[in-house]
């Protein structure tokens, strides 16, 4: 029988008196997972207590539901629901692979097998009782993180092949889930998606004598919001904000002694981490914008004036958090001859950060004077200058290295903006409302200096009230804004200057690293969340700058699977060294298709443009094949881009500039880094085709007095297919016509009390999709009179 979970906080009494005898009881204390201070373990036990009574009874892990894939040796389970009151079921279970090694399975007559854990099974050391378990957070933008339907070997393949436990836990993102008549089904938003995590650890806990692998043991990963919210895995264990969240889904609190049930994590893996939003539009600005003098920036601008009123404001918290380097040392800002607060400690600190980064980018790569020599000939001007006597480089200052390397992307209110449609304004949005303003910095700045704004062109007193009301919101638990914020913030739990330090079990283990190319986020974002990791006692973290790499999972060298799969081995103290186990290394059984479901083109050839195409885009970081349509003007120096990704419809415009594609709108906020990516994809392609020629292909029909041509989705066959429909002026007949593989469809259909009917079809099989096609028809606005 494995061991159950049992908490730190259940400390003997010898322990506590002894900490209390030093003095230290409000003091961190290394314990099991994390750090946490003795106040919270009460707090804990004591709501274990009442939950005592909860019945779990309907989330016991069933070990005769295995499946197992023979040629990759791996069983296997999915839709697992994690919670007794889930919202849905899209998200709410998860999904455990396991390498075979561990496990004796006998046959069912379903084809299932019932399983019993191999004591002596192992792959690189590790047994069925101390695999880690490995959970992603592929929730770039904060977006949901679909639950598996379907076995996915390829999924989990390097994970299980390392010989981890690899657990699939689906969570909801930052938007609400609606049905056809817009009726709410399921709230989304801060801080439901890593409460849906936490309730899945917990659910790995509560089954740990019955599952493989070492419960006690947990790594999360992510990539951007992912990134983010691994941290927040990382930073939350145990937190009691969390509580009242976690009772509302129905997840497991006790175990079936009473024994409280814990959600803290071992380690916590986050790549470009977009956190720290109360302070992230300051830190932007800070970082970033006060360089840029166009757009929302530009020059005599309230924008302009707001962007500075903003910098200002970061360094005013910088310097109130103290943060200090390795030394102990507290870093600070101060005042600046040129830019905004541009000097000092904290100043010095992050430019030694980005020449680090540089130079393990030349000795990386065998690079030297003539790398520097080509990025200052670029520019225009030198901005790195280079010691042949060491062989290292130095950048100038921030504003060089900002103009040159990492310029703002996004508008003042980078992740609060004014028309409030950033992936953050929907992360605090409630069942009210899908988006919410909560800044609450810019909405005292908006409030308090509306007369000198108001001196400018374009400026808009509703931002005032809009702001303002934003920031007042409750969600449907009756939770502020502001708390929602903190249990979206790692620093809350982290920082000493803030309240929620000591609340909360922090992982022992962390691992963090960005590109330093992109412009989704401020550097100091990803500064500030390693300086507050390392004051912490108990706690490794590292932390790694990629010179040449955007919002990415970045890394110096290497695959990053690879890399974090080696991560975790080190941590743990296993020095195995790592090989791919043979009975998994083939191809699976069933290997699963790379388009998947509901991330197909949907879309209408973009008005104003002269050309399209249709093609697949891999977007590694999601591990994930969608389909784009793009758009291009004749000169092609204008492209849109559509597709759908997971609960997103994204539609992106770029345009051509100084030899390269820039993102000039997107909807999503997270598109400028991929966008341009994507864009010379599709310049690449062959496919290229005028929206005219879609005509020729057919006539409109004879007796019909309106035309027009569109695209239609035929989801079954995963299909998308040009339509030319011809109507009555009142629009009461329709024909269609159209190729749908090797057949030319003929379709004929009259509305009758209030329907589509379909009245002659050649093919016979268009009764049930000819109707809703007229629907789409009549729904598209390109009708034309012949």
């Amino acid at each position: 029988m494995k061991k159950k979970y049992l908490f730190a906080w259940l400390l003997s009494v010898n322990m506590i008196l002894s900490l209390a005898a030093c003095g230290t009881d409000n003091s961190s204390v290394k314990e099991g997972t994390g750090t946490k201070t003795a106040n919270a373990e009460e707090t804990v036990a004591k709501e274990a207590d009442e939950q005592a009574s909860e019945d779990y009874s309907g989330l016991v892990f069933d070990n005769s539901a295995w499946s197992y894939d023979e040629a990759v040796n791996c069983y296997y389970q999915i839709g697992i629901p994690y919670c007794n009151d889930p919202e849905t079921l899209d998200y709410e279970t998860l999904a455990v692979y396991v390498p075979g090694e561990y496990m004796d399975g006998e046959k069912n007559e379903d084809g299932t097998y019932t399983c019993e854990m191999n004591a002596s099974g192992e792959v690189n050391g590790y047994t069925a009782e101390t695999a880690p378990v490995v959970i992603p957070v592929k929730t770039p933008g904060y977006m949901a993180f679909p639950s598996q339907t379907e076995y996915d070997f390829e999924e989990a393949r390097a994970y299980v092949n390392a010989g981890l436990i690899y657990v699939h836990a689906g969570c909801r993102g930052r938007n609400n889930g609606y049905d056809e008549e817009e009726n709410l089904l399921y709230s989304g938003g801060a801080p439901w998606g890593v409460t849906d995590l936490k309730a899945a650890v917990r659910y790995l806990r509560f089954n740990g004598a019955q599952m493989p692998g070492d419960e006690d043991t947990v790594f999360t990963f992510g990539m951007s919001g992912g990134g983010a919210q691994s941290a927040l895995m990382g930073s939350s264990g145990n937190s009691d904000l969390y509580t009242p969240y976690l009772k509302a889904i129905g997840a497991v609190m006790t175990d079936e002694d009473g024994n409280p049930i814990s959600d803290a994590v071992t380690g916590a893996m986050c790549w470009c981490p977009v956190t720290s939003l109360d302070i992230g539009d300051e830190a932007y600005e800070w970082n970033m914008g006060q360089f840029r003098t166009d757009g929302m920036r530009a020059e005599n601008s309230w924008g302009n004036a707001l962007s500075d009123d903003l910098a200002e404001n970061f360094a005013e918290y910088l310097n109130q958090m103290e943060f200090k380097d390795e030394d102990g040392n507290v870093l600070a800002l101060e005042e600046s001859k040129d830019g905004i607060w541009m000097s000092g400690s904290y100043y010095d600190y992050l430019m030694n950060v980005v020449d680090t980064s540089l130079n393990n980018y030349l000795a990386d790569n065998g690079l030297g004077a003539d790398y520097i020599q080509e990025l200052n000939e670029k520019a225009g001007e030198e901005w790195i200058s280079y010691d042949e006597e060491t062989g290292t480089a130095a950048v100038s200052d921030m504003e060089s290295f900002v103009t040159n390397w990492k310029p703002a992307t996004k508008e003042v209110g980078a992740f609060d903006d004014l028309s409030g449609t950033q992936p953050e304004n929907h992360l605090f949005g409630n069942d009210e409302s899908d988006v919410s303003h909560f800044d609450s910095t810019m909405a005292h700045l908006l409030e308090e200096q509306a007369e000198k704004y108001a001196a400018y062109e374009n400026w808009d007193d509703s931002y005032v009230e809009a702001y303002a009301d934003g920031v007042k919101t409750l969600d449907k638990l009756g939770t502020d804004m502001g708390t929602r914020q903190d249990m979206y913030n790692p620093l809350y739990f982290l920082s000493e200057k803030l309240d929620g330090y000591g609340t909360s079990d922090v992982a022992s283990y962390w691992r963090i690293n960005t590109g330093l190319m992109q412009g989704d986020t401020s550097l100091t974002t990803e500064v500030d969340l390693y300086l507050a990791l390392q004051q912490l006692e108990g706690t490794d973290a590292q932390f790694t700058t990629v010179w040449d790499q955007p919002h990415v999972e970045a890394e110096r060298t290497g695959d990053y699977t690879e890399n974090f799969i080696d991560w975790v081995f080190d941590s743990l103290r296993n020095d195995t060294k790592r090989t791919v186990r043979e009975s998994g290394a083939g191809e699976p059984s069933v290997v699963k298709s790379a388009s998947k479901a509901g991330n197909s083109s949907q879309y209408e050839i973009a008005k104003g443009y002269d050309l399209y195409e249709e093609f697949e885009h891999y977007f590694e970081g999601m591990d994930q094949n969608v389909t784009i349509l793009a758009s291009l003007s004749s000169d092609q120096t204008k492209m849109n881009l559509q597709f759908d990704f997971f609960e997103d419809k994204q539609d992106v415009s770029l345009e051509y500039q100084n030899d390269a594609w820039v993102v000039t709108e997107d909807a999503s906020g997270f598109m400028s880094q991929d966008g341009p990516v994507i864009a010379d994809e599709a310049m690449e392609k062959d496919g290229w085709q005028a929206p005219k020629t879609l005509e020729s292909q057919y006539e409109p029909a004879v007796g019909y007095e309106m035309y027009e041509v569109f695209e239609y989705y035929f989801k079954d066959m995963d299909q998308t297919v040009v339509i030319m429909a011809s109507a009555n002026t009142v629009q009461t007949k329709m024909n269609l016509q159209f190729d749908f593989f090797e057949d030319k469809q003929d379709v004929t259909l009259e509305y009758q009390n209030d329907a589509w009917v379909v009245t002659e079809d050649a093919s016979g099989f268009m009764s049930q999709e000819g109707p809703v096609i007229a629907q789409a028809a009549i729904d598209f606005d390109g009708w034309q009179v012949k």
